[in-house]
């Protein structure tokens, strides 16, 4: 009985050491799997910072480049109003030339008239 009452005794300091190795063994893993957690939850912040940083970049851009577009949408309508201008300007100074032109036209002719008026008036003389 004594024997009966060592070897259990016995066998029951092995199970309990290897419950022991066994409870440490999962220990370990659950503090290396922790450590991972939270490893993996710092670079998800990392990145997430990283990201909204490049948002924000992005956004400040956005809003630069639609400022420029707006810029240039308002410098286009003056330059194309300026434009306007010049090709009435340039289309009633086209008018004022066509005016001239016969204008002088007409004196050339008047002008030609005249001398030859004269030129039958001095052969009479």
């Amino acid at each position: 009985l004594q024997k009966q009452k060592h070897q259990a005794f016995a066998s029951q300091r092995r199970l309990a050491a290897a419950f022991q190795v066994e409870k440490d063994d999962l220990n370990a893993k659950v503090e290396k799997a922790n450590n991972e957690a939270v490893s993996t939850k710092q670079m998800l912040e990392t990145l997430k910072e990283g990201f909204q940083t490049q948002r924000t970049n992005d956004e400040a851009k956005l809003v630069v480049k639609e400022k420029n577009i707006s810029r240039l949408q308002g410098e286009l309508e003056t330059v194309s109003s300026d434009l306007d201008v010049e090709r009435k300007k340039t289309a009633r100074l086209e008018g004022d030339v066509k005016s001239i032109k016969n204008n002088l036209e007409e004196a050339l002719a008047a002008s030609q008239a005249l001398e030859r008026d004269n030129a039958l008036h001095l052969r009479r003389c």
